[in-house]
């Protein structure tokens, strides 16, 4: 067995980000109770957030330390940022989606309403500001 054969590996952070897809999937779920969907969507961004500061920022140091011009499964990393950047342009694309079209007006309707800052009473925003 050549362990160097591309084809023996998965790609870390194509692998997270269809982790990642999944939990986006959980939100899109309406057999999990509204505010468990909120909380996938939440963890969503989160993850996607934190993929972004650790393992995208990494992958922009070896390219500028041109460190390893190829990842074990043979993928170049510009060709993979490029592939992060369309499936994370995606998931965004799809959580907003969720969250405007689906979410939000479950909250609604369930009685949760979901304000602007600028919506807020001045008591509101004065407790905002002291927490947030």
């Amino acid at each position: 067995m050549d362990l160097f054969d591309p084809s023996l590996y998965v790609n870390r952070e194509l692998s997270w980000l269809a982790f990642n897809e999944r939990v986006l999937d959980q939100a899109r779920d309406p057999r999990w109770a509204l505010l468990e969907r909120v909380k996938f969507l939440a963890i969503h961004v989160s993850n996607l957030d934190e993929f972004f500061m650790i393992r995208v920022s990494g992958l922009h140091e070896q390219l500028d330390a041109n460190v390893a011009s190829k990842q074990a499964d043979g993928i170049d990393v510009r060709e993979l940022l490029a592939q992060i950047r369309g499936l994370a342009q995606r998931q965004l694309n799809a959580a907003d989606l969720v969250y405007r079209e689906v979410l939000l007006p479950e909250l609604a309707a369930a009685g949760i309403r979901v304000l602007a800052f600028q919506d807020l009473t001045p008591e509101q925003q004065a407790w905002a500001r002291e927490y947030f």
